[in-house]
């Protein structure tokens, strides 16, 4: 083979090797902090009540309790639009009320610590203990 041929089979190589992964990413650490403070929780609650309910939400869910899934799951928890890193504060804000109250009222909520919160502010909480552990 010469050796043009080579370096051309091995970088199309390379590339079709990488597709699947392309979209494999580690945590967005700027759009953590925009998705992990539940805005209406931290109006009434403390930092530490915050992070009790997300270690609460961590305990009784094991398997998402990870930075990485918690971002996947509130980023894609609009039906309406994606949450991005570009997405800006205000708009992410409206988004996530707007999925809070649709968990309420498809029943998609749960007990933590006495409170009964919507699935999204439990996950943004977690997200919140797991961010402020670092």
């Amino acid at each position: 083979m010469k050796r043009r041929s080579f370096i051309i089979s091995s970088a199309l190589s390379a590339a079709v090797i990488g597709l699947p992964f392309m979209n494999c990413s580690g945590p967005d650490p700027e759009l953590d902090k925009k998705l992990a403070l539940p805005k209406i929780l931290a109006q009434t609650y403390d930092e530490k009540t915050i992070r009790d309910i997300g270690a609460a939400y961590g305990k009784a869910n094991p398997e998402e309790y990870d930075i990485i899934d918690l971002e996947r799951l509130l980023k894609n928890a609009p039906q309406d639009k994606k949450i991005s890193p570009s997405t800006n504060t205000n708009e992410l804000n409206a988004l996530i009320e707007k999925q809070v109250k649709n968990d309420f009222n498809t029943g998609q909520t749960i007990i933590l610590d006495g409170l009964i919160l919507s699935i999204t502010e439990a996950r943004q909480c977690a997200l919140f203990t797991l961010i402020s552990k670092k």
